[in-house]
């Protein structure tokens, strides 16, 4: 099985580290573009998977590529919903907690946290708005 752990606080994660078998993976995606993270998580998650076998590989990560690239290989049927799962890290009241995710045969990753990547869903809002008010006040720039 592979589990991915994450969260948008690089703390967090040594701790919960320290309390899980081997092997790891820790923040591959570190000196990575965005690109090269897509292409890599692609190609990683099957591996990954294949490689765990019988075990558990945890992968920690702050990167949604990883989660996206096994919502895509559930999908193409390279890997089923049982062989991922997902532990979302943050902090509470000074206290670490952790929202256990599980994959379902669509893809779907649930249950979803409402705050998980909530910058990046605010951000795309944000950017979809201003290009919405943009093409209503103004002409295309050449």
């Amino acid at each position: 099985m592979l589990c991915f752990v994450l969260s948008s606080v690089h703390a967090l994660f040594a701790p919960y580290a320290s309390s899980v078998q081997k092997p790891i993976r820790f923040c591959p995606e570190r000196d990575l573009s965005q690109y090269e993270q897509r292409q890599f998580a692609k190609t990683a998650v099957t591996q990954w998977v294949k490689d765990a076998g019988p075990g558990i590989i945890y992968v920690f990560t702050h990167s949604e590529h990883f989660v996206q690239a096994a919502q895509l290989a559930i999908l193409q049927g390279e890997i089923s919903p049982n062989q991922v799962s997902a532990i979302y890290l943050f902090q509470e009241d000074e206290k670490v907690c952790e929202h256990h995710m599980t994959f379902t045969v669509s893809g779907h990753c649930i249950p979803w946290p409402p705050f998980f990547w909530r910058e990046l869903l605010e951000t795309s809002s944000e950017v979809a708005q201003l290009r919405a008010e943009n093409k209503r006040t103004s002409a295309p720039i050449e």
